[in-house]
Order: structure tokens, then C-alpha cells, then sequence
């Protein structure tokens, strides 16, 4: 949650999130939120995804990546595209800043590198570092400003868990009580 940071940067500014499939963009419409997003867009994600991310605050814009939006002082490329990291890029304010929360696997990702220097755009993107970020998430649990539940689609046993696994859409939580 590397972008949870950003936010606090700007507190109260839009953010624009472009989305794939993965719940990792609807963790990231949540957290936005609850510390005190403006407003946060959507464009992007599938069904499933939108839906989701409208019923937690966000405001779902086109399902394709035009080529730019905005422009917004934070951006998050969620979408695992790269049309959607091009748009988060390029939606970006003049010295603003974009978290890239996707994996991209091909050996060479095209980068609008020369709008984003002439912008001062900073850009972000790596694994997080989760344990330093848990105390302030937890906090916003604990207020209940930010609710993970809201994005969990499926839960199974333990039991059920390679099938549940074989047949899941969404974000799946393996249930197993201790014995």
C-alpha cells in the first residue's frame, strides 16, 4: 500500500485509479477513501471490479484506458496493462506523483518518459514494504474507516480450498480454524 503514503501527502486530493482485474485496485479505492480522498475515479477493471469499487466510494469512469484523464495530483496503475499504466502516467499532475501496483512481465513496458520529465512526475513502483504500513492500517480498522471485507468476493473452508481455488473470480480468503 506504498500509494497510502501519497495520500497523506495531499490529503483530501482526488485520485485516479486505473484498474484490471485484480483485488488490489479495490484495496486501493478503500484505502483512498479512508484517509479522506476527495474523491476517487476508477477507470478501467471489470465487472466484477467496478461494481465493487462503486459500492466502496468510487466513482467508476470508461471501461477502456483513453489516453489520458485528469489531471490528478495522484494516480495508481493497477490495471497489469500497459494502456492503463500509459493513462495513469499521463493523468498525472505537473509534479504529482503515480504508484504502480502492477507486475509487468514483458522484457521492455513502453513509458511516456519524456512527458513525465517535462511534468516532474514522480513515479513509483516495487513491492511493498507491508510491515511499516500496519500500524496505520490497523488504525483505520480500527475506526472502521476502512473496512478489508468490503473486497473479499469469495471465502471457502479449508476443506473446499482447491476447488474454491480452481473456480474463483474474485479476491478469495482460505478459511481453517485451529485445532
Amino acid at each position: 500500500m506504498q500509494s497510502t503514503n501519497r495520500v497523506c501527502e495531499r490529503p483530501g486530493a482526488p485520485v485516479l485509479i486505473a484498474a484490471g482485474g485484480a483485488s488490489i485496485a479495490l484495496y486501493a479505492t478503500a484505502i483512498a477513501r479512508a484517509l479522506g480522498a476527495e474523491r476517487v475515479d476508477l477507470v478501467g477493471g471489470n465487472g466484477f471490479l467496478r461494481g465493487t469499487a462503486e459500492r466502496l466510494g468510487a466513482n467508476l469512469l470508461d471501461e477502456e484506458f483513453p489516453r489520458r484523464l485528469g489531471p490528478y495530483p495522484i494516480t495508481v496503475d493497477a490495471s497489469g496493462d500497459v494502456d492503463g499504466l500509459a493513462c495513469a502516467l499521463r493523468s498525472t499532475e505537473p509534479e504529482g506523483v503515480c504508484t504502480s501496483i502492477g507486475i509487468y512481465f514483458a522484457e521492455t513496458t513502453p513509458v511516456p518518459l519524456l512527458e513525465m520529465y517535462t511534468n516532474g512526475i514522480r513515479f513509483h513502483t516495487g513491492r511493498v514494504h507491508a510491515r511499516p504500513a500496519m500500524p496505520a492500517i490497523l488504525e483505520l480498522v480500527r475506526d472502521g474507516r476502512f473496512r478489508p471485507e468490503l473486497v473479499t468476493g469469495e471465502t471457502a473452508t479449508w476443506e473446499r480450498a482447491a476447488e474454491a481455488v480452481a473456480g474463483h473470480r474474485s479476491k478469495l480468503v482460505v478459511t481453517r480454524e485451529d485445532a
